[in-house]
């Protein structure tokens, strides 16, 4: 199956957001193989442990990112004191 992005990019040489964002996450992995499933099955109940796993890695990495980002505004807090 091709992994060739989405039309969301202005145009083909530009990266979609999404997939930047994704990739950024450390989540590609897992979302390539949501995408392979759902191009296989095509079916999304039979996709099941692959949905799961990526929405999981997705959540670690926003609830680590949203807590680096309150560390950071606690310590610019202490330091205002």
């Amino acid at each position: 199956m091709s992994h060739s992005g989405s039309d969301w990019a202005k145009d083909k040489n530009e990266e979609d957001r999404v997939e930047k964002l994704i990739k950024k996450s450390g989540c590609w992995d897992g979302h390539i193989a949501v995408v392979d499933c759902m191009g296989d099955k095509r079916d999304w109940r039979q996709c099941q442990e692959q949905l799961t796993n990526f929405r999981t890695c997705m959540t670690k990495n926003y609830l680590d990112k949203k807590r680096a980002e309150d560390e950071f505004l606690a310590q610019l807090e202490g330091k205002k004191k």
